[in-house]
C-alpha cells in the first residue's frame, strides 16, 4: 500500500511512498513519483531497517527523510525540463517537427532525458542527455537542481536549434527568434 508523502512539491506533483521488507537482508523505501496523476518515475531505496517506524529505528527516519529529498528534487528537474522543453517538447509547424522528451531518475546511475526529434514520420535523432540525479544530495558545491538541469538541457536545446536550421528564442535565453 502506498503512502501519500506530506512534502511541499510543485502544483501537479505528487509522492507515494511504501516500505518493503522482503527478508532480513532486502528492505527499503519504494517512492513512485506523479505528474498531473500520471506517474513519472519510481525509485527503490534500500536500507538497513529494523523497524518501518521511523521513532523506532534511525535507518528508517534516514529513509523517509531520503524519499521525500528525492521527490523534492525529481518535482525540480522534472519542471525545469518542462520550462525549457514545453510539457509535451516542442513543435515547429513550418518545418513539421517536434522534439519529444521523457525524464528518467535512475536508481543507481545518473539521471539522463530521453529525446527524439522528428520530421513528419522521419526520426533525425533519439538520444539521451545526462541530467542531475534526483537520488543523490546536492551540496553548496554543487549548486541548485534547477540551474543544473537548465545547464544539462543545454546541448538539447542546441541538437534542436542545429536540426531546425535556424536561431530560435527559448525560455530563459537572450537569443532572439528567426
Amino acid at each position: 500500500m502506498y503512502n501519500k508523502l506530506n512534502i511541499e512539491l510543485p502544483a501537479g506533483y505528487a509522492a507515494f511512498t511504501t516500505y518493503y521488507w522482503r527478508d532480513r537482508h532486502n528492505r527499503g523505501v519504494i517512492v513512485n513519483m506523479h505528474w498531473q496523476g500520471r506517474w513519472l518515475t519510481t525509485a527503490s531505496m534500500e536500507v538497513e531497517m529494523q523497524s518501518f517506524t521511523p521513532a523506532d529505528d534511525p535507518e528508517t527516519e534516514t529513509a523517509c527523510v531520503n524519499a521525500c529529498e528525492f521527490a523534492r528534487r525529481c518535482a525540480v528537474i522534472h519542471a525545469t525540463i518542462r520550462e525549457q522543453l514545453g510539457d509535451y517538447g516542442l513543435h515547429d509547424a513550418q518545418r513539421d517537427m517536434a522534439l519529444s522528451w521523457h525524464y528518467i531518475a535512475a536508481e543507481d546511475d545518473e539521471d539522463w532525458l530521453e529525446v527524439e526529434v522528428r520530421r513528419g514520420a522521419e526520426l533525425l535523432l533519439a538520444k539521451n542527455y545526462p541530467l542531475p540525479t534526483a537520488v543523490r544530495a546536492f551540496d553548496d558545491e554543487h549548486g541548485d537542481v534547477a540551474a543544473l538541469t537548465r545547464t544539462a538541457l543545454q546541448p538539447v536545446l542546441d541538437d534542436w536549434q542545429r536540426l531546425r536550421g535556424s536561431v530560435i528564442a527559448f525560455p530563459g535565453t537572450e537569443e532572439e527568434a528567426s
